[in-house]
């Protein structure tokens, strides 16, 4: 996600670009088209700021919803927790759909299938 002051900084630089035609027509004495002009380049940069300030505050809502957690035997029990919050030497217990929440050893498996395509960025045969 990009950070708000990239964001800033290309919205004041296409904002500079599309005002650089208002200011020829006011060294033009043309004082109706700069203004038109001025006006459609402030109302197109407010809408984009607000769109862009509501799409961010729906992305973080969502992501303060969202939260994947893993099984893991802390002492000897099992405990659901963040992934986040999974440190070296945790033993992450995998059932069948889970995601793998980091880079883990395999200790133990029964029946294990691992799709590394997604890993390789390689097509799967459909054969």
């Amino acid at each position: 996600m990009r950070s708000r002051s990239c964001w800033l900084n290309s919205r004041v630089r296409s904002s500079s670009f599309f005002c650089l035609p208002q200011g020829c027509h006011s060294f033009l004495h043309d004082p109706v088209n700069a203004l038109i002009i001025l006006t459609i380049v402030l109302v197109s940069g407010l809408l984009g700021f607000w769109q862009e300030r509501s799409a961010t505050s729906a992305v973080e809502k969502l992501l303060a919803v969202v939260q994947i957690n893993a099984t893991v035997l802390r002492d000897g029990s099992p405990h659901e927790i963040p992934v986040e919050k999974i440190v070296p030497g945790d033993i992450v217990i995998l059932n069948a759909g889970d995601i793998v929440p980091g880079d883990c050893l395999v200790d133990e498996s029964k029946d294990l299938s691992v799709d590394e395509a997604t890993l390789t960025q390689t097509a799967r045969n459909r054969f």
